[in-house]
């Protein structure tokens, strides 16, 4: 009987540190994570295994997830798979399928519901998780600022600032809506608000990421605009979601037509626009089954405008594009894959109520800026970043007139 009562005990002592677990997850991601945007990776990953070990030992069973994210992770997964077999080198395309399994596995369990109601934050500590995020954004900017004034705003270290920033105004939405909502008789989540925008004016003032810059930009715009129209928003996020489709035609039609107005814009945007050119004519050679996961940066540049580039000397690392790099390494099945996450991130955002659906629509925008012109596809912290996000809509305390919101 003292052994039951023991195991009882301990059982229940894992299932109630769950909330606790969940702060320091996101302690950390808003901390150390916006100073070296690769830290979210790791962070999110062991964090999700952590929450699923201690939630599998104090029921002695694991959590189911969400059907529809199970299926994305079954597809995404075949999908490279499949791809290894028709890859330039199938060797690193099976280690790239690899890596994303113990990329998109981990993740998975942060989609299970029962998980997601074990790891419930009480609203006292939404306030503590407002003030970290502030820290930490205001050592970003000190650092930043500092880099900048010594002349190293094109260092190494200014890419992982650069990489945090973007993924802590992803997380930015959620965190927000719930001090929106939350009770304060003390008012201080207005202080916090006004603390919080601040801080992210300054971050975007300083930052050298245009990618977060217009990212902002979007979101916000689709913030305002689903809350005025949301029924309309989310028809227009729908369109803009099949039109990305076009892309590479759109990339070879600006380049052919646009040249001159190419070599205006910022170098690194021009850059882009170069190498989603000979990208588009490497898709169109192998539009069905593609070149294999991992392979972008292996693929020909010179083809066919090589005597016009003039930021492209070699292949790209990564396409910069969503849309470019799925169609490109796994083909037409790539595309059905890039569909599936953006109207089942919809889907997830229309099943909000409707003072919370404006913010995960403008966390939605702003991830769509970031998967357009930003990270590689296949990038462990990116998963991580969009991940956690979408765990915090539930975890974190919305709520509104004293009562919990169906969420």
């Amino acid at each position: 009987m003292k052994t039951k009562d023991f195991q009882e005990k301990g059982a229940a002592l894992f299932l109630t540190s769950l909330p606790l677990v969940t702060l320091v997850l996101y302690g950390l991601i808003t901390t150390v994570g916006l100073l070296s945007g690769g830290a979210w990776g790791g962070i999110g990953i062991g964090g999700s295994l952590l929450l699923v070990l201690l939630y599998g030992v104090g029921h002695k069973r694991f959590p189911t997830p969400d059907r529809f994210v199970a299926l994305f992770v079954f597809f995404m997964l075949s999908a490279a798979l499949v791809s290894c077999f028709h890859s330039l080198v199938p060797q690193a395309s099976w280690r790239e399928t690899l890596k994303l399994a113990t990329i998109l596995i981990p993740l998975l369990v942060l989609f299970a519901p029962p998980l997601q109601e074990a790891c419930l934050l009480p609203e006292r500590w939404l306030f503590l998780l407002a003030l970290l995020l502030l820290l930490g954004l205001g050592t970003h900017n000190g650092l930043l600022f500092y880099l900048i004034q010594e002349g190293g705003d094109a260092s190494v270290y200014v890419t992982k600032l650069n990489r945090g920033l973007s993924y802590g105004l992803l997380l930015l939405w959620p965190l927000v809506a719930a001090l929106w909502g939350a009770r304060d008789p003390q008012k201080k989540k207005g202080i916090l608000l006004w603390a919080l925008f601040l801080s992210v004016a300054l971050a975007l003032a300083l930052t050298r990421s245009r990618a977060s810059q217009v990212g902002a930009v979007l979101a916000v715009g689709t913030f305002v605009a689903a809350w005025a129209l949301p029924k309309v928003t989310m028809g227009l996020l729908g369109l803009v979601g099949v039109g990305s489709l076009a892309w590479p035609i759109g990339a070879q039609y600006a380049f052919a037509h646009w040249q001159a107005m190419v070599l205006k814009i910022p170098a690194s945007w021009g850059h882009r626009v170069e190498i989603w050119d000979y990208l588009s004519y490497r898709i169109f050679e192998k539009p069905f089954f593609g070149w294999g996961i991992g392979q972008a940066g292996r693929l020909d540049w010179r083809i066919p405008h090589e005597n016009l580039y003039v930021y492209t000397t070699q292949p790209a690392a990564h396409p910069h594009n969503a849309v470019m790099q799925l169609w490109v390494e796994l083909g037409i099945g790539g595309l059905g894959l890039y569909l599936f996450l953006f109207f089942l991130a919809l889907y997830g955002a229309s099943r909000l109520r409707l003072p919370l659906r404006p913010f995960a629509l403008a966390a939605m925008a702003f991830a769509y800026a970031l998967l357009m012109s930003a990270y590689n596809v296949w990038t462990d912290s990116l998963w991580a970043a969009m991940a956690l996000t979408a765990f915090a809509f539930v975890v974190l305390p919305f709520e509104k007139n004293g009562k919990l919101r169906d969420h």
